[in-house]
């Protein structure tokens, strides 16, 4: 789910088009989900922010854009985003002040 996922992760991904990929109902995709761990949204989640700590960490892209191209609303839900799962603003990864 994660590689399709990452072929367009500024997709707005709704677990009915993933459920769909794989040949099976939503119903059938999120009781699949709910027995292996996360769901359908954190694993969304957490695809997008590390594909955002990668690009902070491998090029120079501006913040707002990758938080555009990962497939965030606006800059500012990234940075939260980001903060709580990594306990860093996007920024400290850039300016080594963690």
């Amino acid at each position: 789910m994660r590689r399709l996922i990452e072929t367009d992760i500024s997709q707005p991904w709704r677990a009915e088009d993933v459920a769909r990929h794989f040949a099976m109902s939503e119903a059938s995709f999120r009781r699949w989900l709910a027995k292996s761990g996360p769901g359908f949204s954190q694993i969304l989640l957490n695809t997008r922010l590390e594909k955002g700590l990668g690009m902070l960490q491998s090029t120079d892209t501006p913040i707002s854009s990758i938080a555009l191209e990962c497939g965030f609303k606006t800059p500012s839900h990234f940075s939260e985003a980001f903060r709580k799962r990594f306990g860093l603003k996007p920024r400290s990864i850039r300016t080594a002040e963690f």
